[in-house]
C-alpha cells in the first residue's frame, strides 16, 4: 500500500501545485471525443495516451474513456494502466463488472494480479481523503437545501448570502476540492450549491431593483467569479461544470444547443438558441473555456442519429396515414416515427459506444419547418 499512497501524494500534490492552464487540455479530449463518436478509437487512445501524460488534473471521465478505447483495441497493458488510475479515481471493483469491463477479466493473469493491487490502491485512495473538508461540504449541502424551503426569497437569499461567505473562505484558505475529479457524490452536492450561491450574484448584476436594495448592493462582489475561473483554468472541473455554475441566472452566454430539421430541404444542422449577430462571440466564449465552437453545418452531428435522419421513411408514413385528419394527427405519427428510428440509430450503435461516458446529442431540443405537413393538409381539405 506504500507505494500506492507515494503515488497518490505525488498525483495530489501535481493537481494542487501545477501551473499548466488545462485549456488546451479541454480541446484535446475533445478531439478524442470526436474520435469515439465516429469509432476511430486508435486515434482517440492516442489522444489520451499523450496528454494523461502530460496533465495531471485529469477527470475520471477522461480515463475510463481511455480505458474502454484500450479495451476495445486489445491493448490491455494500457487498459491495466488506466483500471489502476480509476481505482485512485474513487472507482470500486463492483465497478469493474459493469459490461464494457468483461474483456479485462478474459486476460487471466493480468487480472489476478489486478485484483491483487486493487486492495492497496483502493487504501491508498480512501487514506487521502480529507474528512474535515468532506465534513464542511457535506454538513453545507444539508444546509443548502433546507434553505430552498425558505417562505421567501429575501430569506432563501440572506442565508444563501451566508453560506457563500463560509464556502468562499474555506475555499480561499484551504484550495479548491479535488472530488469533482473523482467518482465521487460529493461533487454534484457541491456543483449545485455552487450554483446556487453564483446563481445569486448574477441576478444581483441583472436586476436593477437588487442593485437598487442595499442588502443586496451592499453584498454584490461574486468572489466566486475568480474561483470557479481558476478552478477551471487549473482543471480541477471540466468546461461543462463550470458553464453549468456560472450561466445560472444569467441567459445562456454559452449558447443553447438545439437541432434544426427542416423536412421540406431534408436537411439537419445544429442551432444555437441566440440572434444571429450573437454566435460568433458565443463560439469564441466557448473556445476560450474549452468547449468546443459550435459550427452550423452537419458534420457537428456526426455520429448521431441526426446524421442519418430518415426523412423518406417520416414522409411515407405522414402521407400514407388513413386515419389521420387534423395536424394533431400528423404530428403523431411523425413523432412516433421519428422515435422509432431514432431508438433503432441508438440500438445499432449501442455495442460502438456502450461503456463510453459521452454527451449525448442524440436527444437535443428539436426545432422543426415541414412545410409538407402543412400541404397535406390543405390537400385532405
Amino acid at each position: 500500500m506504500t507505494n500506492y499512497l507515494v503515488l497518490f501524494v505525488y498525483l495530489l500534490f501535481s493537481m494542487s501545485c501545477n501551473g499548466k492552464d488545462y485549456i488546451a487540455f479541454f480541446h484535446k479530449i475533445n478531439q478524442a471525443e470526436e474520435y469515439i463518436k465516429v469509432q476511430d478509437l486508435e486515434k482517440a487512445l492516442s489522444i489520451y495516451d499523450n496528454v494523461l501524460k502530460v496533465y495531471s488534473n485529469v477527470s475520471y471521465q477522461n480515463i475510463h474513456n481511455a480505458c474502454i478505447c484500450a479495451i476495445k483495441v486489445g491493448d490491455y497493458l494500457a487498459a491495466f494502466e488506466y483500471a489502476e488510475q480509476l481505482l485512485l479515481k474513487g472507482y470500486s471493483m463492483n465497478d469493474f463488472d459493469k459490461e464494457e469491463f468483461a474483456p479485462l477479466k478474459k486476460q487471466t493473469n493480468s487480472w489476478k494480479y489486478f485484483v491483487k493491487k486493487s486492495d492497496g490502491i483502493i487504501k491508498a485512495y480512501q487514506a487521502m481523503l480529507d474528512k474535515d473538508e468532506r465534513d464542511f461540504y457535506y454538513s453545507n449541502s444539508l444546509i443548502d437545501q433546507s434553505t430552498q424551503s425558505c417562505n421567501s426569497i429575501a430569506e432563501q437569499d440572506t442565508l444563501f448570502f451566508r453560506l457563500a461567505d463560509q464556502v468562499s473562505n474555506y475555499i480561499e484558505r484551504n484550495g479548491f476540492p479535488i472530488f469533482f475529479l473523482c467518482k465521487d457524490t460529493l461533487a454534484f452536492k457541491v456543483q449545485t450549491m455552487l450554483r446556487h450561491y453564483y446563481g445569486l450574484y448574477n441576478r444581483i448584476k441583472n436586476d436593477k431593483d437588487l442593485q437598487a436594495d442595499s442588502s443586496y448592493s451592499n453584498r454584490a462582489e461574486n468572489r466566486f467569479k475568480e474561483i470557479i475561473y481558476k478552478a477551471l483554468h487549473a482543471g480541477l472541473i471540466t468546461p461543462e461544470i463550470y458553464v453549468s455554475i456560472v450561466e445560472y441566472h444569467d441567459g445562456n452566454p454559452y449558447g443553447e444547443l438545439a437541432v434544426k430539421v427542416d423536412y421540406d430541404n431534408e436537411v439537419v444542422y445544429p442551432m444555437l438558441r441566440a440572434r444571429p449577430e450573437e454566435i460568433d462571440s458565443i463560439n469564441a466564449r466557448r473556445n476560450q473555456i474549452g468547449l468546443q465552437p459550435i459550427t452550423m453545418d452537419s458534420n457537428y452531428l456526426e455520429g448521431t442519429w441526426y446524421a442519418e435522419f430518415p426523412f423518406r421513411e417520416i414522409k411515407n408514413a405522414v402521407e400514407n396515414c388513413d386515419t389521420c385528419y387534423t395536424f394533431m394527427d400528423y404530428s403523431s405519427v411523425k413523432r412516433k416515427t421519428e422515435n422509432e428510428y431514432r431508438n433503432k440509430y441508438i440500438e445499432k450503435q449501442g455495442n460502438a459506444l456502450q461503456g463510453f461516458i459521452l454527451d449525448n446529442r442524440n436527444f437535443m431540443t428539436q426545432y422543426t419547418h415541414y412545410a409538407f405537413m402543412k400541404n397535406k393538409m390543405k390537400n385532405k381539405e
